[in-house]
């Protein structure tokens, strides 16, 4: 079985984009006639993700933030949205900006294991620090083995 957020942050193709830009425009309709609905924003946060918009991602977190809604997400929803989210900003802004929104996330009741443990190992890999790398991808490889 292959985790479900593997390939979601990874480049789309051009064939998909249209369709990612028109929920992205169905989302932000709702979300303006129902402005403190957490899970728009989460669905926003992974269409951000899967369009490399790092600067929507961290408007879309920080309005999920200010209304609460992170601990208002759904497990499955949050997992959906962080990872890919995570590994675009990861890659795109700067590791202190990063790091707030990753002990955050990674601290809520919803955030699964095996993505707290994916979260840590992509922030300690993007600081180079390895043996912590090597703790939580370890972890993460064993929680992950037991899914198949």
């Amino acid at each position: 079985m292959k985790h479900a957020n593997t390939a979601a942050s990874e480049n789309i193709g051009e064939d998909a984009r249209p369709a990612l830009l028109e929920k992205k425009r169905a989302l932000e309709y709702q979300t303006w006639h129902d402005p403190k609905n957490p899970e728009h924003y989460a669905e926003l946060i992974w269409i951000e993700s899967r369009l490399q918009q790092e600067e929507h991602i961290i408007e879309l977190f920080e309005k999920l933030n200010t209304l609460g809604g992170f601990s208002k997400i759904s497990e499955e929803r949050l997992s959906r949205a962080a990872i890919p989210a995570f590994h675009v900003l990861l890659k795109r802004r700067p590791l202190t900006e990063v790091e707030g929104l990753v002990e955050q996330v990674s601290a809520l009741p919803a955030c699964k294991e095996l993505d707290r443990w994916h979260l840590k190992a992509g922030l300690y890999f993007a600081r180079e620090n390895w043996p912590k790398v090597l703790k939580y991808a370890g972890l993460y490889w064993q929680q992950f083995k037991s899914i198949d």
